[in-house]
Formats: C-alpha cells, sequence, structure tokens
C-alpha cells in the first residue's frame, strides 16, 4: 500500500502552499481523505492533479480594450502589436507588449484624453494600466 501524502508533503510536491493545497481540496478539485483532523492525498490522486491542474484564471491585457483601438486607429503601425497583447494570455509577455506599446505610443503626441495618458504611462515602467506607484488601482 502506498503512503498517503499530508497536505504540506503535498504542496512540496506541487510547489503550492499549503494552504492553496487546502482549498483545493475544500472546493473539491483534489481529491482527499480526512483521517480524524488530518487530511491525506493518495499519490495518485496527486499525480492526477499535478497532470491534470487547475485552469489558471485567463490573463487579460491591463490596457482596456477602447484604449488600445484609439490607439490603434492613431498609429496603425502598432496595430500587429495590440493583436499580439489582445492574443496573449502570458502574462510577463503581456506586461512587455503593454510597455512596447505605451513606450511607442507616447513619445510623440496622444490622442488620449489626459487621464488615459497618465494611466498608460504607467505601463512604460512595468506597471499595469493605471497603477500607481504604491500597487494601487485606477
Amino acid at each position: 500500500m502506498e503512503k498517503l501524502l499530508s497536505i504540506v508533503e503535498a504542496a512540496g510536491k506541487l510547489g503550492l502552499h499549503p494552504q492553496t493545497v487546502r482549498e483545493y481540496i475544500w472546493t473539491g478539485k483534489l481529491a482527499a481523505v480526512k483521517f480524524g483532523k488530518a487530511w491525506r492525498i493518495h499519490p495518485d490522486e496527486l499525480e492526477r492533479f499535478a497532470r491534470e491542474g487547475v485552469p489558471p484564471a485567463p490573463v487579460q491585457p491591463s490596457i482596456p480594450a477602447d484604449v488600445l483601438d484609439k490607439i490603434a486607429a492613431h498609429r496603425p503601425h502598432l496595430l500587429p502589436v495590440i493583436c499580439n497583447l489582445r492574443s496573449c494570455r502570458a502574462a510577463g509577455y503581456i506586461r512587455r507588449l503593454e510597455k512596447h506599446i505605451a513606450d511607442i505610443y507616447l513619445n510623440s503626441e496622444t490622442k488620449l484624453t489626459p487621464a488615459e495618458t497618465d494611466a498608460l504611462a504607467a505601463c512604460c515602467v512595468g506597471r499595469r494600466y493605471g497603477e500607481n506607484q504604491n500597487g494601487g488601482g485606477r
């Protein structure tokens, strides 16, 4: 019989925080059995979970679609980059594309409102659209 794993052991094998593993158990995303107060996970279930995983939440660009439309209309040469941005789902790559668009667009006259221009400027330094230096939102 294979040894059942504790939440801490499972978290270590998955590279997750134990609380995250508990939440997966509580929401039924990871099967486990309870012995007294302790949860145990079968190694086969852990392997299944590691293979299939939990679908990640979709990553979206932080620049609103209407602002991207304005940028594309004013700077058509940025349209291929904007199309890449809209289809991309890798967070790191999205930030790089947003920075690229912001750097190029804000280097000369813009057709955005002052508020949109200020919000877009955050992307020039790797922050999300509208995010201030302290990480706060729009």
